[in-house]
Formats: structure tokens, C-alpha cells, sequence
């Protein structure tokens, strides 16, 4: 006798929106699909997903029935959609094509260009559009962390709908991606809801046009998706590296495991397969999973972080030689070098995101160093306060670093040190002398504006102390704080990752190839075209070349 599944209210109300009313329709959802309670089917069948998805006709993401005026969001979203396509090109990259106005819901009078992203937008009925937009992107399903692989692996014909109404994945990337790069932004209420609305957009900016982020960023940016169960922050993401990295790490997934044994083995795995100990940049208080080394970093903990604005360009060790990873009875071994220590904690940085440019102004003020030692190290304060001006911008300005392409153009650090100098000086002006302000204190939220012996500024994460070290490890693009472990002399805890003023790319050279390479037995032929092949020559220096040079390279044993 066949017998039919037990569907709860929740789920037969999708299916009645869901199902066709001529024809039958075969669907596949996963929590109907799925014994949730059966760990070994469960297993097997997440391994099975990536596949199912991508070789699904259609994916349609339910983003419930329809309320809060979503048809008028889902209309407005259409109409955006119709004035910038985006055509994708192999590997998910992608370029705008800008359409002229053509009088959908949309826009204003005529004059409003949407050729030009500098000209602000008009919507025909601004408060009813945003609230409606505002109430549909706030819905649950944005915030769960499966829905991830779902729409990312789906086909072409992919769609999202609410009630009866549906609108194609394609349109909703198109009209996202023009509510963030036009000045739409100016249209947000300036208050608490209108930066949450700004916000709320990044991050299914990233939902979007993620795919070729780093993987520790798109492993950071699952963080706060709902899930229910913490090891799912793994499984979950496995099917969006690419397929020659998850060979490599020869992972499949095992419910059967805690979750400590989970993130241990997939540190571990992720590490060997990428040559790096760039995943380190992710480990730190505050962990929630017992069992956990301080070098594993707890993925079932919202940071609440963003990536500081030098995430994708620090280079303080990436480059050298990692060599083996030793991971032994929970700990791991590492070489390096200890850059400096920390003598003193200011406080917590400029600010927390989402507020108004005022209080974001006044945090940013507040975070100006006073102390004598950090003057005399800078030779003065207004020394002092271009180091500081460097360190809650990641020295991200124009002409200042190789840093390659940005997605904006970069401001020069001229003009942001002329808006430090406003805000110190109390000036009031009606254009922000900062740009960004918003952006930058998000970025630089949760973390503390630190003073090493040497009176060297810093900006390291908020559980760091006095006594902390501050070290360049072989493989791993940030400089690291560390904790000496008492009584234990080798052994050290990981704080988190810290920007370090003057050692964080070598802002000594202008070059593409490092100078110091010249002294070593390496052939650098061909490495002035690109700065990856500039880069790639820092892996042929080995532990033992740096001491015959007489680099006080030392073993670290995280635990």
C-alpha cells in the first residue's frame, strides 16, 4: 500500500501555488524529499544535491504567499530589470548593458538617465515602492543558507515567486545590482531603516554575484544564514567551490560526526587542498562549539564582522612557502615571524554599522590616537594621524597601492586625510568629508585601534590584549595576533587577523617583484608582467632559505 507523506500546513500551501492546473508537475523539496531524522540518508543525499540542482529544468524559489504589497516590490523589481541586463560571460563574470528609459514602473520625467549611475533616481511613489521592497527582501528566505547552492546552481529559467506572482532570477540579479550601483542609495529613509534596507542589499548582492569570491569570504558571508543544524554550515556550502577544490579535499559529508570533528576535519582538509593558512583569518573568539582549537575557526558564531577593505589585497605572508601543515592532537603547527607585540588597547574602533554619518563621524574622532609613544614612533601627531588615516582605510587609496581592480574607484588619501582633519577640527560642511562613512565604520566594527612596545599603530580584533604578538605566518595574507599560552612556551591561541600599519603588502616596494627575491637562488624571468607571477616566485622561498639570511623564522604551535 502506498503511503503518502505527512506535509504540514507550511508546506501544502506552497504546493497549491506550486502546481499546474492542467498538468502534472514533478517537484523536488528537500525537506519533503529528505528523512531530516535519518543521518545516514541525510548524508547521502547532500552529496547528491549540488547535482540535482544544477541539473534541475527550473529552479523556483517560494518566497512565500503574497502580502506586504510584493507584487508592487516583484512589479518594481521588473522594471528596474528592464533598464540594465547584465550579460554573463564563463566563470560568472559579468558587464552591465544600459537600456534607455522606457516609462515601466520605474524612474520619473524623462530627464532621469539611467545611462548615468551619478544622476539620482526618482521613483513615481517613493514611500509605497520602498516599503514594499523594503518588507519583500526581509523575507526568510534571503536569510537561510541553503537557498544558496539552490539559486546559484539552478538553470537559466530559474525564478523566484511570491503568491502567484513570479519574476526570473536573471531580472531579480539585473534590478539588484542597479539598485547598488546607481544612486538609488539617496532615496533611502536616513534613518536606522533605510541603512538596514543598504545593507540588507549587500548581502543578497553577495546571493547574486558571489560566485567568484574568495572562499573564505563566502564561507564568512554564510555566518548569520539560518540553518538547522551547525554542521549544515559546511555541507551547505561544499557545492559552491569549485569541483576541483572539493577533490582535493576528498570531503563528503557525515552527519554522524559532531560538530566539532566536522569544522577540525574541514580546516584541515580546506588548508591542505588550497596551500594556505589564509582560513585562519576566520578563527578567533567568539566560539560557541566546545571541543574547538583556537586555530579552527567556529562557523556556528555570527561575527557580525565585514571583511576590513583590504581583505582581497593583503599580501603580509600569503606569498612564502607554507610547506606541510602538521596538525597533531589538535593543534597546528606553523612558522613565522613575530612583527611586534601589543602594549596597549584604545578601544573599540569606528563604530557599528548602520549609523548615520554624524555618529559615524564622532566614532571615527573618538578612535584618534592621544598616547606620546605613538607620536614619538611617527615623529608627531599629524604623523600619527596619516597612520591613522591608513589603518581604518587598509591604506585602500588611489595611486597608493598595487591593488589592482576595484569595483569603485578608489579616493585618494589626500582627501580622506582632509576630511580626518574636518572632523578633528569640529568643521561643519554640507558635503561628507569622509566618503563612505557608513561603509567604513561596518567595516572596521568589532575590532580595536591597538599601539605596539614600538608605539606602531594597528587595528586588531576587540578580544586583544596587552602582551598579545603580532606575527607574519608563512602562508596567510594577514598579520595574525597570538596569545603565549602560560607555561607553555611554544604553544599559542589565535586572537584573530590584524592590520598592521607598514607591514601589510610591502608598501616599501613599487614594484611587482619583491627586491629582497634578488639575494635568493630563484629565477625571475617573466615575473615583472603580472603581480600573481610576482606573487607566485614567494612560494619558491623555503623556511630554511629566510635563516641563511638570517630571518628569526620561528615555530608556532596553535592549539
Amino acid at each position: 500500500m502506498t503511503q503518502s507523506p505527512n506535509i504540514s500546513s507550511t508546506k501544502r500551501y506552497p504546493l497549491r501555488h506550486l502546481r499546474h492546473s492542467e498538468t502534472s508537475r514533478l517537484l523536488w523539496i528537500d525537506s519533503i524529499c529528505i528523512n531530516q531524522g535519518d543521518l545516514q540518508e541525510r548524508s547521502r543525499q547532500v552529496r547528491l544535491m549540488g547535482d540535482i540542482y544544477r541539473r534541475a529544468s527550473k529552479v523556483v524559489a517560494w518566497l512565500g504567499p503574497e502580502a506586504d504589497d510584493s507584487t508592487r516590490a516583484l512589479a518594481f523589481l521588473r522594471g528596474a530589470s528592464n533598464q540594465v541586463r547584465l550579460r554573463w560571460l564563463p566563470g560568472g563574470l559579468f558587464f552591465p548593458e544600459v537600456t534607455p528609459f522606457d516609462g515601466g514602473t520605474t524612474g520619473g520625467d524623462s530627464e532621469y538617465n539611467w545611462r548615468d549611475r551619478y544622476i539620482p533616481l526618482v521613483f513615481r511613489d517613493m514611500p509605497r515602492d520602498y516599503e514594499a521592497l523594503r518588507h519583500l527582501i526581509n523575507r526568510p528566505w534571503f536569510g537561510r543558507l541553503w537557498i544558496r547552492q539552490e539559486i546559484s546552481l539552478g538553470s537559466p529559467q530559474s525564478t523566484i515567486q511570491c503568491g502567484h506572482m513570479q519574476l526570473a532570477w536573471a531580472r531579480f540579479q539585473s534590478a539588484i545590482y542597479c539598485m547598488l550601483n546607481w544612486k538609488i542609495d539617496k532615496l533611502y529613509p536616513a534613518n536606522t531603516s533605510g541603512h538596514r534596507f543598504g545593507a540588507r542589499l549587500v548581502d543578497i548582492s553577495n546571493l547574486c554575484f558571489g560566485d567568484d569570491r574568495p572562499l573564505t569570504r563566502l564561507m564568512e558571508g554564510a555566518r548569520a544564514a539560518e540553518c538547522g543544524d551547525p554542521r549544515d554550515r559546511i555541507y551547505g556550502l561544499l557545492s559552491q567551490f569549485p569541483p576541483a577544490f572539493v577533490h582535493a579535499m576528498d570531503l563528503s559529508p557525515n552527519y554522524a560526526q559532531p560538530t566539532a570533528a566536522v569544522y577540525i576535519d574541514f580546516a584541515k582538509r580546506f588548508m591542505a587542498a588550497e596551500n594556505s593558512l589564509n582560513l585562519l583569518t576566520s578563527a578567533g573568539p567568539p566560539t560557541n562549539t566546545p571541543g574547538l582549537p583556537t586555530w579552527v575557526p567556529d562557523w556556528s558564531v555570527d561575527r557580525s564582522l565585514r571583511p576590513h577593505k583590504m581583505a582581497a589585497h593583503a599580501n603580509a605572508g600569503g606569498g612564502l612557502s607554507l610547506g606541510h601543515i602538521h596538525p597533531v592532537q589538535g593543534t597546528l603547527k606553523v612558522a613565522g615571524v613575530v612583527l611586534a607585540e601589543i602594549h596597549h588597547v584604545e578601544h573599540e574602533a569606528p563604530a557599528t554599522g548602520g549609523r548615520r554619518d554624524l555618529e559615524n563621524y564622532e566614532a571615527i574622532y573618538n578612535g584618534i590616537p592621544t598616547l606620546q609613544r605613538v607620536f614619538d614612533f611617527y615623529g608627531g601627531q599629524k604623523a600619527a594621524i596619516e597612520a591613522y588615516c591608513r589603518i581604518i582605510w587598509g591604506d585602500m587609496f588611489s595611486g597608493r597601492a598595487l591593488v589592482g581592480d576595484t569595483a569603485r574607484p578608489l579616493p585618494t588619501f589626500e582627501y580622506q586625510l582632509i576630511g580626518l582633519y574636518r572632523i578633528i577640527l569640529n568643521m561643519e560642511s554640507d558635503e561628507p568629508s569622509i566618503t563612505d562613512a557608513a561603509g567604513l565604520s561596518a567595516a572596521v566594527a568589532g575590532r580595536s585601534v591597538c599601539v605596539t612596545k614600538e608605539g606602531r599603530l594597528g587595528l586588531a580584533p576587540l578580544s586583544a590584549e596587552t602582551g598579545d604578538v603580532l606575527c607574519a605566518l608563512m602562508g596567510c595574507d594577514w598579520v595574525m595576533a597570538l596569545r603565549p599560552v602560560e607555561k607553555s612556551p611554544g604553544q599559542h591561541s589565535v586572537i584573530g587577523l590584524t592590520y598592521l600599519d607598514g607591514f601589510m603588502s610591502g608598501e616599501d616596494k613599487f614594484t611587482w617583484i619583491d627586491p629582497r627575491l634578488r639575494s635568493f637562488p630563484i629565477d625571475l624571468s617573466g615575473a615583472e608582467d603580472t603581480s600573481d607571477a610576482a606573487r607566485d616566485l614567494l612560494g619558491s622561498v623555503t623556511v630554511e632559505m629566510l635563516k641563511e639570511k638570517g630571518v628569526e623564522i620561528q615555530e608556532f604551535q596553535l592549539i
